[in-house]
């Protein structure tokens, strides 16, 4: 994954302005997640479920930059897990055929 961002990287931008664009983006998630449980409100949406992917994405502590920026956001750091929480599922009892 950070191979495939490095690889991806738009080099038109200054990494530096790019990384503070990031913690704009966190900085204004966190502060809508700060009002509601979800991103639409009290129910659970495909929406949720896209932004999750990303913010999971940039929280991977290879990213450094982000990782901690992210677990300081408490609004957002806690919707991530709610969301985690509600998606992850034991796979492993499921028999298939049954």
């Amino acid at each position: 994954m950070l191979e495939w961002s490095i690889h991806n990287e738009d080099i038109s931008q200054d990494p530096r302005q790019k990384k503070e664009n990031i913690k704009k983006l966190i900085d204004n998630l966190d502060s809508h997640l700060n009002k509601n449980k979800y991103w639409f409100g009290d129910k659970i949406s495909i929406n949720d479920i896209a932004l999750f992917s990303f913010c999971y994405m940039i929280y991977n502590p290879q990213f450094i930059y982000f990782h901690d920026y992210i677990k300081n956001k408490e609004s957002l750091f806690n919707w991530m897990k709610n969301i985690d929480r509600r998606t992850r599922h034991d796979h492993s009892k499921i028999k298939i055929g049954n």
